[in-house]
């Protein structure tokens, strides 16, 4: 077995999430948001295992590395990638909860697919929350970086 170094995580942002119905969540494998809040009424979103190459990860499921998966409806807790979550204005479009996100004259609405394929465009992070009402506020994750 290969010796794991000590775990050093400092200024980082943590989240608690629930497994959604009909999936399972392994410590240690990077996690998205699930589409929807579907167990019920708990507190806490949904987040599932990102396991496409498409996936937007938000962070990584923490426990024990080679412990029991989480069930359906447990809570685990996820270190993100971002440091810091803000509110942000959705623009006229959508925003879609999981989706990267871009700026718009009046807002925030979803990153083009592929970044724009040929032109690089900048993302200020992942949406927590969907809209298609311009003005509304909504959780974004900050998590800059370039799309292309």
């Amino acid at each position: 077995m290969t010796m794991l170094p000590d775990r050093r995580i400092t200024y980082a942002d943590f989240g608690v999430y629930t497994v959604p119905v009909g999936q399972t969540v392994r410590p240690g494998m990077p996690v998205k948001l699930n589409a929807t809040d579907s167990n019920g009424s708990e507190s806490y979103p949904n987040a599932q295992e990102a396991v496409a190459d498409t996936d937007i990860a938000i962070g990584i499921a923490r426990g024990e590395p080679n412990g029991t998966a989480y069930a359906a409806g447990a809570q685990f807790e996820v270190v993100h990638f971002w440091t810091s979550v803000d509110w942000v204005r959705a623009g006229t479009g959508t925003v879609t909860r999981g989706l990267r996100v871009v700026c718009a004259s009046d807002g925030v609405i979803n990153a083009p697919a592929n970044g724009n394929g040929t032109t690089a465009v900048h993302s200020p992070g992942v949406a927590f929350n969907s809209s298609t009402v311009a003005g509304t506020l909504i959780a974004l994750g900050i998590m800059p970086s370039a799309l292309n």
